[in-house]
């Protein structure tokens, strides 16, 4: 079939016409559809994947009840009511309408059980500060937050899986289970020793799948999109002087937005009940598993769409420096090029290998300063910390000294100044909201003072 040439077409090709014509006549097995848009990383999952995935699935999930199966998940909700279908008179070459929008997005982290449980919901709005008027009028028990790009970071999702998840969990008995993707800012010392105290089974999703197998994307957030964009298009209606949305107006909008939840994604992401061919039939089939007669070429085309040959990746570009006024073209560049070509790989050489040098002596400096440090470390026991002492905490690598807030369950809350132990510069306090649990505080040899000028604090010694 793939050899066949046909005279009518064109270059062996069917045109727009025919193939207008074979949708046509077969109206009952094809139409045409809006297709969604997936990167290719998506597209190179293979069923074996997805196999092992079930396979691991299905030791964790085992006799656990839907009221304690969670899936959670982010996405934002943005000032932008969206296009749609409108009436205008016939012949309007550009149908537009008035109504203001921007490109801001609130995030909000949702998650709810296979039962139809939906725990408070968690909003983070892309801010320094907090106002007590962005935080009324909203869902009952919602929780608010803030950082400064606006996204879920991991004090923030620290915080919400110590507020949401926790407190669901504890007053569930028997194992527990939460489903998530494998972003590693959801992922920390903290959180994992949390759920094994807990009892909670922490279980991550294939990466790249969560079109298929994030039961929130699957069946939730698409209903939940298209409903916020009708209540506001219906604020901006009765707002049109205002150029966005506020951030004190948008708890209520959240509240009429927010209901219950739909267990069907459970079920389409093969979770509850246990189901992996929910998730393996939308997997693309080969031409051994098609059960049509379909051409070879046809199957060899898709392929090479759906998994393209990768190319070399492009070479780094550099800058050109050339003289205001004039022009340049590959034969100079090319000139240039040869010219240098010398003289640069003579320098290179030498560059490589004192580069090289200072990048070993560099990181063995850094990792001896550490060291050095941590021997000179007096660990505290639980019980001998105060609230108000200072401490000396270690936070991604780095040593800092901070202030004993709160101690709960062996752990101790910290606040720590904004620049690690060494700088002696006048430096503020994190915020209160920025603290960090810690399982392990250090003996801090130096007690920071409060300056007058500035309320900035500054070491004594």
């Amino acid at each position: 079939m793939s050899n066949r040439t046909v005279t009518r077409f064109k270059n062996n090709l069917p045109g727009e016409d025919w193939a207008r014509s074979f949708i046509k006549r077969h109206a009952k097995q094809i139409r045409p559809r809006v297709c969604q848009n997936i990167k290719t990383s998506r597209s190179e999952i293979n069923k074996g994947e997805f196999v092992k995935y079930f396979d691991n699935l299905k030791d964790v999930v085992k006799e656990v009840p839907a009221d304690k199966i969670l899936n959670y998940d982010e996405t934002n909700l943005a000032d932008d009511p969206g296009q749609e279908k409108l009436i205008f008179k016939r012949g309007k070459k550009y149908p537009e309408r008035v109504m203001n929008y921007t490109k801001g997005n609130i995030s909000i982290m949702f998650c709810g059980t296979a039962s139809g449980e939906l725990l408070p919901v968690y909003v983070v709005y892309k801010n320094v500060h907090m106002w007590t008027t962005w935080t009324t009028g909203g869902p009952k028990y919602a929780r608010y937050n803030r950082s400064k790009s606006g996204w879920f970071e991991a004090i923030s999702f620290n915080d919400w899986f110590r507020t949401v998840v926790l407190p669901w969990a504890r007053k569930k008995e028997g194992k527990k289970v939460v489903i998530g993707d494998n972003l590693s800012s959801h992922f920390s010392p903290d959180i994992i020793r949390l759920c094994e105290e807990n009892n909670i089974s922490f279980v991550c999703l294939v990466p790249n799948s969560t079109h298929l197998t994030q039961p929130l994307d699957v069946a939730f957030y698409g209903p939940l999109k298209r409903k916020w964009r009708k209540i506001l298009k219906q604020w901006k209606i009765y707002n049109p002087s205002l150029t966005s949305l506020p951030k004190n107006e948008f708890p209520r909008l959240l509240k009429e937005l927010v209901e219950s939840l739909n267990t069907a994604g459970f079920q389409a992401c093969g979770i509850y009940p246990l189901n992996p061919n929910e998730v393996l039939k939308n997997m693309p089939q080969s031409s051994e598993d098609a059960s049509i007669n379909i051409s070879t070429a046809v199957i060899e085309q898709l392929k090479k769409m759906r998994n393209p040959i990768h190319e070399k990746p492009t070479p780094r570009r550099k800058q050109i420096v050339v003289e205001p006024g004039k022009s340049v073209s590959l034969d100079d560049l090319t000139c240039d090029k040869d010219d240098a070509s010398e003289h640069d790989s003579e320098e290179e050489s030498d560059s490589d290998e004192s580069q090289s040098e200072g990048s070993i002596i560099s990181d063995l400096s850094d990792q001896h300063r550490l060291s050095t440090r941590m021997e000179d470390l007096k660990p505290l026991e639980h019980n001998d910390i105060n609230i108000g002492q200072w401490v000396k905490v270690i936070h991604e690598e780095e040593l800092f000294v901070g202030k004993v807030l709160k101690k709960t369950g062996g752990e101790t809350l910290v606040q720590c100044l904004q620049k690690p132990f060494g700088i002696r510069e006048p430096q503020s306090l994190e915020r209160e909201n920025d603290s960090v649990y810690y399982q392990n505080v250090y003996e801090a040899n130096v007690t920071p003072q409060l300056q007058k000028v500035g309320r900035c604090w500054k070491y004594n010694c």
